[in-house]
């Protein structure tokens, strides 16, 4: 994607906008590379995956990422360096560890729920051996526990034995009258690991042992005393043991980890990506984000659009919401020429239009309304805002020339083209004619584009062109305040003589100016007024379509949720005349028996009788059911036959059978009608003969 056109529609402030939502170090990478991609599929998978995320914070179900830290970039470090992890870097691990797990076992536990993100975190590996042997070595952030192993609880046993003799010996001394002149204090320190005694300078002589230290002022000097000295030593040798057997047990993780190093790659990229998934489901939150489907015509449509980055401004400073845009561009439209007076927000349609492409392509959200709908575009191309140069010496004109010339270079069939102020800068009919000239170029490309521009005959170019189409932004004649409202099929008034007039200018001066207009007037003017006209009439009827529209889906919506709770309501009596019957028949069959029973013994003459009295019983007994018996009755339907129709309440001449539509065409009085065959009953009334 073009890297000047991401600069100028700011998508760099989307991406910092992004990584303020990001509870893992592991996502912010992801955030950084955040780039276009040009695969409808993959686009497609991962705007699901954020809608998931999305549904999850919604539901109150945020997906616990927080605990994922970036714990494995240090073991590329160890191996270049060939030294083990330290305590604290094997903790980061095990933290991973266990993050990465209850990540995994959240989603799978709503898999029902979240389907795709689910399925992404089965990828991950259990690490069970691995995460045993950490938890085992490692308890705390940089603290090996006793338990790590045999030999480390023995030599720690030790030193904490020679530790213990130590301290006693020191205490004996230190309280001892021999010693008690020649100390400075009474009392006894270790200095660098040894046991020392703080001596008056004059009196060092006294205590035999080891000077290992003198005070800042010289007055006191260190000793370590001969008596402690086998014991310190012991010490010493014992904490040299423990550091051993701890470095010793680093390495057999650091090995383990090193073993296990790809598998925990995967492992934490897939992390990774769940995490910056819930990050990007955090974004869409706030700016009131949706998923646009994928356009598998080319057609770009934008539904109460609204540009992020002012959804974001305006709610930090409590300002309104900006005004939603409402565009599209197909193949019958692949341009619109937008016109209006400055400060009417122009250029904000040419910023929403792009970045929410870029952002849709980055598989994120956009602030848009259901029906949204983008391409999957090769490129996004702009000329947006002040292309001067100081370092080239170009003028702001100069600047845009390169930056356009650029574009029709590179523009085609699956770009998008936002070109801003077209012709301005220079000679008004050069530059309306190096206009249209640039739009004809784009046009003939086969790009989508839309371009502002304040000269009147581009606006004449979009009229004469059927597949480029004019818009304008609304604007209040009465306030003199843009509405920052985009009107499609109109031009737009540059309001420069109404908005100099309503600020100051001299009056002579804005009728001499109106004069000179009028002299030179096309009629251009009176026809956008004309047009505004009737856009307003339409307008207005498309509102009281759409409201008497949405009137009738409501109705709509309602009758089918009455129809489908009669459904359910008639499939419930159903089950309960069925049950209600064979409840009937099987009580028959278990009072009929014993009497069938005792028929027995009945005399011969009564043999035929009492069998077709069994036969009979047997027959209720096997009636098939309301289903089949309903199915066998429209199966042998026919021209002619007489069915009953319980909601007419009536009985009706079947005219004709639609079996394959399941349907029937019925008479009943001099009315024909077409009813389905589920609204004729095979039982009738008692009352029709």
């Amino acid at each position: 994607m073009d890297t000047h056109a991401a600069a100028v529609l700011e998508f760099e402030s989307i991406r910092a906008a992004l990584a303020r939502h990001t509870e893992s170090d592991l996502a912010r990478p992801l955030v950084d590379a955040l780039a276009p991609s040009t695969d409808a599929g993959r686009i497609t998978l991962s705007l699901k995956q954020v809608d998931e995320a999305r549904h999850a914070l919604d539901a109150g179900e945020a997906m616990p990422v927080r605990g994922l830290k970036d714990a494995l970039s240090v073991v590329a470090r160890c191996r270049e360096r060939s030294r083990p992890l330290e305590a604290w870097e094997a903790w980061d691990i095990a933290c991973f560890l266990r993050a990465a797990t209850a990540l995994k076992t959240w989603l799978a536990a709503r898999s029902a729920k979240f389907p795709v993100l689910a399925s992404i975190a089965t990828k991950m590996e259990g690490h069970d051996a691995l995460r045993a042997l950490l938890d085992r070595s490692v308890d705390s952030p940089g603290v090996i526990p006793d338990a790590a192993s045999a030999e480390l609880r023995r030599c720690r046993g030790d030193v904490v034995r020679h530790e213990h003799r130590a301290r006693t010996v020191m205490d004996g001394l230190v309280d001892s009258p021999k010693y008690r002149s020649w100390l400075q204090e009474k009392t006894w320190s270790v200095r660098n690991g040894r046991y020392v005694l703080p001596v008056r300078l004059e009196m060092k002589g006294h205590v035999p042992g080891i000077l290992h230290d003198k005070s800042a002022s010289g007055s006191t000097v260190f000793v370590e005393p001969r008596e402690v000295v086998a014991i310190a030593n012991e010490v010493s040798e014992a904490r040299l043991d423990a550091v051993r057997e701890e470095t010793r047990i680093l390495w057999e993780l650091t090995r383990a980890v090193f073993d296990a190093e790809s598998a925990l790659k995967r492992t934490a990229d897939i992390a990774a990506w769940i995490a910056f998934t819930a990050a990007r489901a955090s974004f869409s939150r706030e700016i009131d984000g949706m998923s646009p489907r994928v356009s598998d015509d080319g057609r770009l449509l934008l539904r109460r659009a609204r540009h992020p980055l002012l959804v974001l401004r305006n709610a930090a400073s409590g300002a309104p919401a900006p005004e939603p845009l409402t565009i599209e561009l197909s193949a019958s439209r692949r341009m619109i020429v937008v016109t209006g007076p400055n400060t009417g927000g122009k250029t904000v349609v040419l910023k929403t239009l792009g970045l929410l492409q870029i952002m849709f392509q980055c598989g994120l959200h956009v602030p848009a309304a259901a029906g949204t709908e983008l391409p999957v575009l090769t490129d996004v191309l702009a000329d947006i805002g002040d292309e001067q140069s100081l370092q080239q010496s170009l003028s702001t004109f100069s600047g845009h020339v390169r930056q356009i010339a650029g574009i029709l270079g590179r523009c085609g069939p699956s770009t998008l083209v936002l070109m801003d102020e077209l012709g301005a800068g220079t000679d008004p009919a050069e530059g309306a004619a190096l206009g249209e000239a640039v739009l004809e170029r784009i046009r003939a490309s086969g790009a989508l584009a839309a371009v502002t521009t304040h000269l009147g005959s581009l606006k004449t170019y979009a009229f004469s062109r059927p597949d480029v189409e004019n818009a304008s932004m609304e604007f209040d004649d009465a306030t003199l305040a843009p509405t920052y409202r985009l009107i499609t099929g109109t031009p737009g008034r540059s309001m420069a003589l109404l908005v100099a007039s309503r600020h100051g200018m001299p009056k002579d001066v804005v009728a001499a100016a109106e004069t000179v207009l009028a002299a030179g007037r096309d009629g251009t003017n009176d026809l956008i007024d004309a047009l505004r006209s009737s856009r307003e009439a339409a307008e207005n009827d498309r509102r009281r379509s759409e409201d008497l529209l949405e009137s009738s889906r409501r109705a709509e919506t309602e009758a089918r949720r009455r129809l489908d709770e009669a459904s359910k309501e008639r499939g419930r009596l159903e089950s309960e005349a069925e049950a209600e019957t064979r409840r009937a028949l099987d009580e028959l069959e278990k009072a009929a028996t014993p009497h069938l029973n005792a028929l027995r013994n009945a005399p011969k003459a009564f043999a035929a009788d009492v069998e077709a009295l069994r036969k009979l019983v047997a027959d209720r007994g096997a009636l098939p059911s309301l289903a089949e018996r309903r199915r066998a009755f429209l199966d042998g339907l026919k021209k002619d036959d007489e069915v009953w129709v319980p909601r007419l309440g009536q009985l009706a001449r079947v005219k004709r059978v639609h079996r394959a539509e399941g349907r029937l065409t019925v008479v009943i009085g001099a009315m024909t009608m077409d009813l389905p065959a589920d609204d004729v009953s095979f039982v009738t009334p008692p009352k029709v003969k």
